[in-house]
């Protein structure tokens, strides 16, 4: 029953569903001992992903050592991490939602999270690790899409920005 409310981007990170390609952590987050641990007993699990394809689960090399791992699951830290990652892009997408929401207005629903995770993935390439910083970033990239890598001014300011010559704070101030 816990997982009946699960998300399945995270269940699927936990055991790396290769078939998943909506998944922003690939995985898998689980040791093979954990997930066959966590899937013991049943035979096939299925969710579906973001573009509504469904995938299905199987532990199709159960270890026979299985028994000696503990329930509930331990997770190191870099697990932790990993899960914690797998729903950044939703968080933020959210978060956007909130503060934002005529950004996303004239983006389908089906697009707005691949949209938001392209401008995470640009934002991190800029050096950009504050939530702030990352939030302003997805914003203007929403506002003005391609354009701020093509127009050369928009280029050269988000360069500085990457080299840590200005804060994105400075570059946006200065976008045409």
């Amino acid at each position: 029953m816990i997982f009946a409310f699960w998300d399945p981007a995270i269940l699927g990170t936990l055991v790396g569903q290769k078939d998943d390609s909506t998944l922003h952590v690939p995985g898998p987050v689980l040791s093979a001992r954990q997930r066959s641990k966590l899937l013991a007993g049943m035979s096939a699990w299925w969710y579906w992903d973001r573009n509504g394809q469904q995938h299905q689960m199987r532990d199709d090399t159960p270890h026979a050592d299985v028994d000696q791992v503990v329930l509930p699951l331990k997770l190191t830290s870099i697990q932790v991490d990993m899960l914690v990652e797998a729903s950044v892009p939703d968080h933020l997408l959210g978060h956007i939602k909130d503060i934002q929401p005529q950004l996303l207005f004239d983006l389908p629903e089906a697009e707005q999270y691949a949209r938001v995770e392209q401008h995470l993935l640009e934002a991190r390439k800029l050096n950009l690790r504050g939530m702030q910083d990352i939030i302003n970033y997805i914003c203007a990239g929403l506002i003005y899409g391609s354009k701020m890598q093509h127009d050369s001014v928009m280029a050269g300011l988000l360069s500085n920005v990457k080299t840590g010559n200005i804060s994105l704070s400075e570059a946006l101030e200065q976008f045409p």
